[in-house]
Parts: structure tokens; sequence; C-alpha cells
């Protein structure tokens, strides 16, 4: 599990394997390039995709902490998150 303080997000990134994320509290904000702005609520489901670069994670409450559960699989000793 993760929790973000309201506000904070992630500097641009990439994943090396696809993950699977399940919100639990607050409300996450996700883009890939070339892609739209996702917002996800307590319930949604999403998937973060492979050697993609993810321009914006955040929590977009400012208030409220985010929470969400996150699973990757991944390579022993690789991380699953990639800051270039």
């Amino acid at each position: 599990m993760a929790t973000y303080p309201p506000g904070v997000g992630l500097p641009v990134h990439h994943h090396p394997s696809v993950g699977f994320n399940y919100i639990l509290e607050g409300i996450a904000e996700s883009q890939y390039v070339d892609e739209p702005i996702l917002t996800f609520r307590a319930g949604d489901s999403y998937q973060d995709k492979a050697n993609a670069q993810h321009l914006i994670f955040r929590n977009a409450d400012r208030i409220n902490p985010l929470k969400y559960l996150i699973t990757y699989t991944t390579q022993k000793g690789q991380p699953f998150l990639m800051v270039p």
C-alpha cells in the first residue's frame, strides 16, 4: 500500500513492467505522454503501462491523503519505478 499526502506527486518516470493500482481513499490523477489526464477515486482501478513516460501521478486532493494498493511483477532486484 502507498500513501501520498495532500497535493504530493511523483516526478516524470516510467515503469519497466505493467502495474495494477486500486484506489482505497482519495483522488489520483495520472497522465501518460500523448494522453489526457485521468482521474481515479476510491473504488477505481487502473493499469500502469510498461516503458511509457508517466508524466503525472499525483494526489489531486489538497486536504486528504491518497491511499492505494499497487502491484508489479519485476525481476529480482529491479525497481518498479525509474526516474530518467
